[in-house]
């Protein structure tokens, strides 16, 4: 299995997704009265168990997360396929064991990528994914009982968000998509690289800020929400983070100074001590977490890992001159001179726009959004808007992307095109009721591009890091204790967190001398080398390479 567009586990899903929208939208066309009652019908259903907002909550979080536990019993686990699930699971394993990080890798070939070797080993990434995962570790003995409880919380959240913004029909329509398309139908919660828990701190964050400004007397539990939203988008995805929750601050600020007097003194006891409060708590921790694993409070382990392996920056207009990255390639013009940084941000940003709304909306949602953004004349939805222009226009300035960076402005999203499918209800074609349907259209292609594409979402029988688990798995098996070395550019050279403590060590090939001292530092350990032709794999002894 490959994740191939960025986003989805097979090039045919995307386009059945797309045939399929177009053959619902037919139906619609031909079949307009028929579809619309049965839209109503489907509503007045959802009407009977939604006027009970927690009974909800409850039951799509319950979806989401026995779902994803299904897929795990018929499949078995996620496999971590790239880098940066070996990376969330060497934090995993670290906090798991009640570390926060571990001793310096005794050599580098032993670090594999975003991961820092030095001046302790640890993930490059914000906590927050490998923390989710680390209580599935201790709750259930496996890290995929993080993802379950990521599914479970990510459609609870935004169900809890939606109920906020368009009342408790809809949001128990949109609550229960989620739960398919992304709490189980995404590599979100198929693999360990990521997305809901960025996801779940926009839904708190933008679900709080709503039920705080439209209300006379304010929550103390929904500052707490609103500054919980907070602490997770900022050790989960801080860039993001930072800009979907900018139009939440405004109108916060906006909601404040619009207190008469005597209210603004309960608003200042009930909300702004308390946000205040776990943002302060929020940097400390941050500070803490940084200078435990790089020695800085003001350094980030991503930064870090940047500095030491002269990483390209994260940003277009500051890449140093001739790098490159797998998403965004030097181009040069006749002349021989690189394109402009702003001609790479516009060409990659409008593709990643799409991704996203597809990824994360389906076609069925999408679609109908870009076409009725004109319904979006509410005022009371700017700051839902700003926040996911926001968040897009990042992807423009960014040299890398995949979809779940977007995650953050998930809820926002899926707030207005669910405003759009309640404005739809009025929209006609040729005098007939066509857009009620639409909800319709979305459910019929959202669950069966999650049928669909399930079963894709681990590799293939005879991928390449199948048999290094195999081999793995082998090698623990045998007596002694064992080192592994094999070509850099394909090696998982990704270790426990206790590497000194490891029966078996898997390393990159760095030249003779370096191989030389990385066997000098484990002299008891038997040496093997792993040759990957392609897709094909195979162990040998050291000596007989």
């Amino acid at each position: 299995m490959q994740h191939v567009l960025q986003a989805y586990p097979s090039h045919l899903v995307p386009i059945l997704e797309t045939v399929l929208f177009l053959v619902g939208i037919l139906v619609l066309v031909l079949w307009p009265n028929g579809s619309s009652r049965l839209a109503d019908k489907l509503l007045a259903k959802l009407a009977v168990p939604a006027k009970s907002a927690g009974r909800v909550i409850l039951t799509v979080g319950l979806v989401a997360g026995l779902g994803n536990a299904i897929t795990t019993l018929i499949q078995g686990p996620p496999i971590p396929v790239v880098s940066d699930e070996w990376s969330y699971l060497l934090a995993t394993e670290t906090f798991a064991s009640g570390r926060i990080t571990n001793p310096p890798s005794p050599h580098r070939s032993l670090v594999g990528e975003n991961t820092l070797g030095t001046p302790t080993y640890q993930s490059k990434y914000p906590p927050a994914q490998g923390s989710i995962l680390a209580l599935g570790q201790r709750l259930g003995g496996h890290p995929v009982v993080g993802l379950w409880l990521s599914a479970a919380l990510l459609a609870a959240a935004v169900t809890w968000c939606l109920q906020a913004w368009v009342g408790p029909q809809w949001a128990f329509l949109g609550g229960l998509l989620i739960a398919f398309r992304l709490g189980i139908g995404s590599y979100w919660n198929q693999s360990y690289w990521g997305g809901s828990i960025a996801a779940i701190g926009g839904a708190l964050v933008y679900g709080a800020v709503r039920r705080l400004t439209v209300v006379d007397k304010p929550r103390l539990r929904d500052a707490l929400l609103l500054g919980l939203g907070l602490l997770v988008l900022a050790n989960s995805r801080p860039f993001e983070g930072m800009l979907v929750s900018l139009p939440a601050a405004w109108m916060l600020v906006r909601w404040f100074f619009g207190l008469p007097a005597a209210q603004k003194r309960v608003a200042v006891a009930k909300v702004v001590l308390p946000i205040c409060g776990i943002l302060v708590v929020t940097v400390m921790g941050v500070g803490y977490y940084n200078w435990r694993v790089t020695g800085d409070p003001l350094k980030m382990p991503h930064l870090h890992y940047k500095e030491i392996y002269e990483r390209p920056s994260e940003f277009v207009w500051a890449r140093h001159p001739g790098t490159m990255s797998q998403h965004v390639a030097v181009e040069r013009n006749e002349a021989g001179e690189e394109t402009a940084w702003w001609r790479l941000g516009l060409r990659n940003g409008w593709h990643r726009i799409w991704l996203v709304l597809f990824l994360v909306l389906s076609p069925a949602l999408a679609v109908p959004l870009l076409f009725g953004l004109w319904a979006l004349r509410d005022r009371t939805l700017v700051p839902l808007l700003v926040a996911c222009v926001l968040v897009l226009l990042g992807h423009f300035a960014s040299d890398q992307f995949y979809p779940h960076y977007s995650a953050p402005l998930t809820a926002p999203i899926w707030t207005l095109a669910m405003v759009v499918l309640i404005k739809a209800h009025d929209w006609r074609w040729r005098q007939q009721p066509v857009g009620a349907g639409l909800g319709l259209v979305a459910i019929g292609l959202i669950l069966v591009s999650f049928l669909v594409q399930i079963p894709a979402f681990r590799p293939d029988a005879d991928a390449p890091i199948r048999r290094r688990l195999d081999y793995q798995q082998e090698l623990a098996e045998r007596p002694g204790r064992h080192l592994v070395l094999g070509q850099r550019n394909v090696i998982y050279n990704y270790n426990p967190a206790d590497i000194r403590g490891a029966d078996v060590l898997w390393a990159a090939d760095m030249g003779t001398d370096e191989n030389r001292r990385l066997i000098e530092l484990f002299p008891d350990y038997e040496v093997w080398w792993l040759e990957i032709y392609g897709r094909s794999v195979e162990l040998q002894t050291y000596e007989s390479r």
